[in-house]
């Protein structure tokens, strides 16, 4: 019998999720048994939340010869060839990974589990990822498990979980539409001039208050003073972005199909990934902090060492550019404020002004 509510809930998903492939009761069962194991060995083996946030701990630089020596059961110069087919990648390329020992491990579990149940565990992940897009009938069985796992008693509106998905794959385009509307262009150079205003007397206050401390070792102190002082702020796109040669290189290699939402949704995935490839070899000046154009909050962005303020905050009742300057402090003045703190917290200690991950300073309360 399950443990938990949550392993319930789960089996029971993949259960009736075979179920409709017509799967038998027993078998059902039994895959659904097999397949919770087989998971439950990979989270075993996976490294914990505090690693995985940590990004000195999480990215080691190795090459794909070395990684292909660690993890022996994966072809992964192949692989990696098929997902990056235009990189020119050969055993000689660098790849970040979590962790050599991961690698090792994932390797050994592969290694030793049977086949079938290999295929079973591709084939149902496949299924899953799927099962979204697919019809009202198959959809009710996912609907039934968020009910069970989250507690949220209906499903998403079909119309709203269309908007979603076409902003999962074209947010550039539709943030650019809405920013390129006659209204928006109008307010733009004010609206920028306002919260970079906010953002300036944030910084100043967060600079002196710095100066100030006696928490932090000198060396830190300096470094943290030319991170803040080589700090951006993106108040929604920049004017190149808004730019339609630039919108349609973009997406040139798009094909969308009158009434084909399957055909469409495939296509979208594989040309995701060709926009991932595109920014690893060709990126574009924006490609480290353009998704968080989309966020649903301010965000600071790491590599890019820049807070970003997503232009659909930038609308009543959140945001005005009339608004007293008091309610605006109290509204994305607080998230600016909290996005820039994660410029100098346990994880940002690590990346300097430039973006780079360097070696963490340690500081003592003094």
């Amino acid at each position: 019998m399950p443990n938990n509510s949550v392993e319930q809930a789960y089996k029971q998903y993949i259960k009736d999720t075979v179920k409709l492939f017509d799967a038998s009761g027993p078998d059902a069962l039994e895959f659904a048994a097999l397949l919770y194991h087989y998971e439950s060995r990979i989270a075993e083996i996976t490294p914990s939340e505090s690693v995985l946030r940590d990004p000195l701990s999480s990215n080691h630089l190795i090459s794909v010869g070395e990684l292909s020596q660690i993890a022996r059961s994966v072809p992964w110069l192949d692989l990696l060839r098929t997902i990056f087919p235009n990189s020119k990648l050969d055993h000689r390329t660098d790849v970040l990974v979590v962790s050599r020992e991961y690698f090792s491990d994932l390797s050994e579990l592969i290694s030793t589990t049977d086949r079938s149940l290999l295929n079973n565990y591709l084939i149902f992940s496949f299924v899953t990822a799927f099962m979204p897009y697919l019809s009202a009938d198959n959809k009710r069985v996912l609907d039934l498990y968020h009910r069970e796992f989250t507690g949220v008693q209906e499903p998403m509106e079909r119309w709203e979980f269309c908007i979603q998905t076409t902003n999962k794959f074209f947010s550039f385009g539709l943030g650019s539409l809405y920013e390129r509307s006659p209204a928006r262009l109008r307010v733009r150079q004010r609206n920028d001039y306002v919260l970079h205003k906010i953002f300036n007397q944030i910084r100043y206050t967060f600079a002196n208050n710095l100066a100030n401390s006696r928490w932090y070792p000198l060396e830190v102190k300096a470094q943290l003073t030319s991170k803040l002082n080589n700090m951006t702020l993106a108040v929604g796109y920049p004017n190149r972005l808004l730019d339609l040669g630039v919108i349609n290189a973009y997406y040139e290699d798009y094909t969308i199909f009158i009434k084909d939402f399957f055909q469409n949704l495939q296509d979208s995935i594989r040309n995701a990934q060709r926009q991932l490839e595109m920014k690893l070899i060709e990126p574009m000046p924006e490609s480290k902090w353009m998704d968080a154009l989309s966020e649903e909050s301010v965000s600071y962005i790491h590599e890019a060492n820049k807070i970003v303020i997503p232009p659909h905050l930038l609308n009543p009742p959140l945001f005005h550019r009339n608004y007293p300057m008091a309610m605006l402090y109290g509204s994305l003045g607080v998230q600016i404020a909290r996005a820039m703190l994660r410029a100098v917290d346990s994880v940002g200690l690590a990346w300097n002004s430039r973006g780079q991950l360097t070696s963490r300073s340690i500081y003592t309360n003094r």
